[in-house]
């Protein structure tokens, strides 16, 4: 399932300004590298109120190494 920020905004709101969990990555070889930055979090509410799923969050980011993102 994708999860905009837009259409859930309950769920960005909760993962804006804490530290989530994150790798970054180098992958590819000689010229074609790429860098691959993930981000995770447990249990994060999807939408607003006590009776909220629970649901797991995660984000990743494709860039060249000059930073354009793919």
């Amino acid at each position: 399932m994708t999860c905009k920020p837009k259409s859930h905004a309950t769920l960005y709101e909760y993962i804006q300004g804490v530290e989530v969990d994150s790798l970054r990555t180098v992958e590819g070889r000689g010229r074609k590298k790429v860098h691959c930055f993930y981000r995770w979090m447990s249990g994060v509410p999807i939408r607003d109120g006590e009776d909220a799923l629970k649901v797991n969050w995660f984000e990743i980011t494709v860039a060249s190494p000059s930073g354009g993102r793919r």
